[in-house]
């Protein structure tokens, strides 16, 4: 009798264990549950979108009026830093007619795709090529230039090309192992660099590693090995163009003109210029270039230290990250 009660007692422990486990994983799943719909309810406005920005306004109001495609860009922090800006601007600092803008992920097929689907209202890419096709097309709409005027024109414009609107140069670094088999000396310039490195992958001592998968940074290394030159012969320089979908409802159209002019003029041009990241404050990007020459930055800097990164190659010593 003893044992059948101590079996029952021992029973009666486990139900009541189990019971306590079940009303903890109850409110837990509860919890994850809100919190799981707070999330869906804010990614609902866009599903598409990889980011939402609300420009530090109250995330609850407005609905998303611009998405952007694109993808370097959006990863650095630089469409997050306009989108910001522009709310900021157009909502009196978030005291009138709030909005959000949405980031969509894609390298630079992906998003003309988007455009013409017109999954995407603007299109940042960097293949100059394509998206004149786009424009020629019909399906994208660039900007108007004057002659041969980097800026773009917007109004009483006259004599006038659709070219896709070159808003700014993003920027590559060329990086190697520091045992330098191609023997890349700190004078040599990017494309006797590239012939460097190719013969010396010829003869089996070094390879070159390439994405090969149609991104903007494939895009780039495929013009280096066929030596084609940029624009200005900024060769890591890799100019950046907006684009817009022909194919907007209405109601977002007025707000994705009033962003490309916004981009183009100068608060959006300074936030381009300026952006970076703390606390080393290495500019990210420059400006499209007006006139010949750029605009210098107000609060970050270009140079990285270079010379003392190359040197490392001369003397096995001296270690510089860039």
């Amino acid at each position: 009798m003893a044992s059948l009660f101590n079996v029952i007692f021992s029973i009666s422990q486990r139900i009541s264990q189990y019971q306590l486990t079940m009303q903890f994983l109850g409110a837990f799943s509860l919890l994850g549950f809100l919190a799981g719909l707070a999330v869906a309810a804010y990614n609902d406005a866009c599903p598409s979108c990889t980011e939402i920005y609300d420009g530090g306004c109250d995330k609850d109001s407005g609905t998303v009026e611009i998405l952007i495609g694109n993808g370097g860009a959006g990863q650095s922090g630089l469409a997050k830093a306009l989108a910001d800006s522009f709310i900021q601007k157009q909502t009196n600092n978030c005291r009138a007619n709030i909005f959000k803008i949405g980031w969509v992920k894609g390298d630079p097929t992906k998003t003309i795709n988007n455009l013409k689907a017109g999954h995407v209202h603007v299109g940042i890419t960097y293949h100059k090529v394509a998206e004149q096709i786009a424009i020629d097309t019909g399906f994208a709409k660039g900007c108007m230039y004057e002659d041969d005027s980097k800026h773009p024109c917007f109004t009483d414009c006259k004599n006038v090309t659709e070219k896709p609107c070159y808003t700014f140069r993003d920027h590559f670094y060329l990086v190697g192992p520091r045992e330098n088999p191609a023997d890349v000396k700190k004078d040599d310039n990017i494309m006797n660099t590239f012939k460097k490195i190719y013969e010396t992958g010829e003869r089996g001592k070094a390879r070159f590693l390439t994405r090969f998968d149609k991104s903007a940074t494939n895009i780039k290394d495929s013009e280096m090995w066929i030596g084609q030159r940029g624009e200005n012969h900024e060769e890591l320089l890799n100019r950046g163009g907006i684009k817009t979908s022909r194919n907007i409802q209405a109601s977002h159209r007025s707000y994705v003109e009033d962003f490309v002019k916004w981009v183009h003029g100068p608060d959006g041009q300074r936030v381009i210029r300026n952006y970076h990241k703390s606390p080393k404050n290495y500019c990210f990007y420059k400006g499209f270039p007006t006139d010949g020459h750029s605009l210098e930055p107000d609060n970050c800097t270009w140079d990285l230290g270079v010379r003392k990164a190359c040197a490392a190659h001369d003397n096995g010593d001296e270690r510089g990250d860039l």
